[in-house]
């Protein structure tokens, strides 16, 4: 930072701004780079814009749940998961956020129709019975399982609705039933 003088104060506006961006985005290993390099004080890093920020990247992280399934073990999970973690280890916050945070995550997870992220998520930050039996919940699960029976996702039209039925009425709408045709149409055009 030789090559730029900039007074102090200018620097540390800088860091606050970029470390307002990484939080958001939920790239945590690069917020805490940038704070190891650039401390700010504890009164900056309490900051209701701080902790918004961090907020939006813990749901960015449990929307996103990328996780693999392999042959042999269960689950390997990837970003969300372990981010989260480290975000809440380097940024704590309230329990109602992460809560929050969680249930929008749970509804974007749902509505792409990634069930097994789904399971991850709830089986390490668990929600209340009734935020998961919302209308929110179930519209996201409705989408997600017309997605999964489009591609023809079979097993995990099955898991999702094993784990969390749907009413019946929602079974029968002529959007799923076209959702169910295109994948069968599908699979058997792949010889599947």
């Amino acid at each position: 930072l030789e090559s730029y003088p900039l007074p102090e104060e200018k620097i540390q506006e800088a860091v606050y701004e970029g470390l307002k961006s990484l939080f958001s985005q939920g790239k945590i290993e690069s917020t805490k780079s940038l704070l190891k390099l650039f401390p700010l004080s504890e009164e900056k890093l309490k900051t209701p814009e701080i902790q918004e920020a961090a907020y939006e990247g813990l749901k960015s992280l449990f929307s996103e749940g990328e996780i693999y399934s392999g042959m042999f073990s269960r689950v390997k999970i990837i970003k969300d998961i372990y981010g989260v973690k480290s975000l809440l280890e380097s940024y704590p916050l309230p329990e109602e956020k992460i809560q929050e945070a969680a249930y929008e995550g749970l509804k974007s997870l749902f509505s792409q129709g990634k069930i097994e992220s789904v399971k991850v998520l709830l089986e390490s930050y668990p929600l209340p019975e009734e935020k998961l039996k919302t209308p929110e919940i179930q519209e996201a699960a409705y989408e997600g399982l017309k997605s999964l029976f489009s591609q023809g996702k079979i097993e995990s039209v099955k898991v999702l609705l094993e784990s969390y039925p749907l009413p019946e009425e929602k079974l029968k709408t002529p959007e799923i039933q076209e959702a169910a045709y295109e994948g069968l149409k599908s699979l058997f055009s792949q010889g599947k």
